[in-house]
């Protein structure tokens, strides 16, 4: 990810910094049928951008080498 200074040359937020990712099509379907659930529950629309980002705030201070390692070997590596 490079920082870059804006056309008006300001330097911009954290915030402002995004890329994009891969996301494997079973958790895209779940994340699109947790959308609906929450929209249903809230009344409000809730962003599958918005889910993603939720949990990556709650659990990535947790996640360890050895569940990503797990997840390869149980998920990615059974493609």
């Amino acid at each position: 990810m490079m920082l870059h200074e804006t056309l008006l040359g300001h330097h911009m937020k954290k915030s402002d910094l995004s890329k994009t990712y891969r996301i494997r099509g079973e958790f895209v379907e779940s994340i699109k049928e947790k959308s609906l659930d929450f929209i249903i529950e809230t009344k409000e629309r809730i962003e599958e951008a918005d889910i993603i980002n939720a949990l990556i705030y709650k659990h990535l201070k947790e996640i360890t080498a050895k569940d990503v390692t797990k997840y390869i070997e149980e998920i990615k590596k059974a493609d």
